[in-house]
């Protein structure tokens, strides 16, 4: 299944406290991609 579009409103290290190690913010920036793999439209939205 793949979404016709989605959105990402929020990139933002204050989410950082749901992954823990090293790699948190790498962990965190790939699964915001994953949200984009299949999606036929997509948006980052910043500020």
């Amino acid at each position: 299944m793949s979404a016709e579009s989605a959105v990402v409103l929020n990139f933002a290290e204050d989410h950082l406290d749901w992954y823990d190690g090293p790699d948190a913010m790498a962990d965190y920036a790939a699964d915001k991609g994953r949200i984009y793999e299949r999606v036929q439209r997509g948006r980052l939205q910043r500020g």
